[in-house]
């Protein structure tokens, strides 16, 4: 249904936005570390 369609692509879009604020996290504590 359309609702489903919605739902998944919220869902990538929200585990897209969570995945880059996580790797920008480990990129900020390498340049820390260094």
């Amino acid at each position: 249904s359309e609702n489903l369609a919605i739902a998944e692509s919220l869902e990538k879009f929200i585990y897209h936005e969570i995945f880059e604020s996580f790797a920008w996290l480990l990129v900020d504590e390498d340049s820390l570390c260094n």
